[in-house]
């Protein structure tokens, strides 16, 4: 009985360590909502005919683009997650991109920060002072959003957050949008070659600027 107890005991802990090992941005909520710091974000498994990816955040208000609120490419790196249960090794997890858009306040400032990693690669961008995100608070495709993702502007959609004002006609992210005094979309795409890469890039920013 005490040596059944005990594996149980090392397979839970196990699982939470090998859990951890995967999931290198899973956040401590408790610990965020204290502190009054809110986030979306995802990570997306990523196979090798894949080279670079770009992750970014759109801001809304009252329906209407305002701006991008930041702008990351990844390169990407293809070493593996070690996963083990105590001292068992189980093999490796698959190459991932992980994003989070990260707000919330910072001494007196309010702000954000966006991080984007593949691997050891990657970075994350400098908190950006931006009044007004605090009225964010009703957050979509967490961390536990299932498999199937909705997808906005030829992007794939990692995180949106709302400050609902009216009713949504819908769940789309347009009618959600549009229902919103204030939107934040997470967004990533990713690609097979740096120039399929240069131009998809040039042409967001081109569109993103004259919006």
């Amino acid at each position: 009985m005490k040596t059944t107890l005990t594996a149980i005991i090392g397979l839970l802990f196990g699982c939470h360590t090998a859990f951890a090992q995967i999931d290198t941005i899973t956040r401590d909520k408790g610990l965020r909502q204290f502190f009054g710091i809110r986030s979306i974000g995802s990570i997306v498994s990523i196979t090798e005919e894949y080279k670079t990816g770009y992750v970014t955040a759109l801001l809304f208000k009252d329906g209407k683009f305002v701006q991008q609120l930041g702008d990351e490419q990844i390169v990407y790196s293809y070493g593996v997650t070690p996963l083990s249960i105590g001292k068992s090794a189980l093999g490796t997890a698959p190459a991932s991109v992980q994003a989070e858009f990260i707000w919330g306040r910072r001494g007196d400032s309010s702000g954000y920060i966006i991080r984007a990693a593949c691997g050891n690669a990657g970075r994350s961008v400098d908190f950006t002072p931006l009044d007004g995100l605090s009225s964010i608070n009703l957050t979509e495709l967490d961390f536990n959003y299932p498999n199937e993702r909705k997808t906005f502007d030829g992007f794939l959609v990692l995180g949106t957050a709302y400050e609902i004002v009216r009713k949504p006609n819908s769940e789309e992210i347009s009618d959600m949008i549009n229902a919103s005094h204030q939107a934040i979309i997470l967004l990533f795409q990713q690609f097979k070659t740096d120039k399929e890469a240069e131009i998809f890039i040039e042409s967001v920013k081109k569109k993103y600027k004259n919006s």
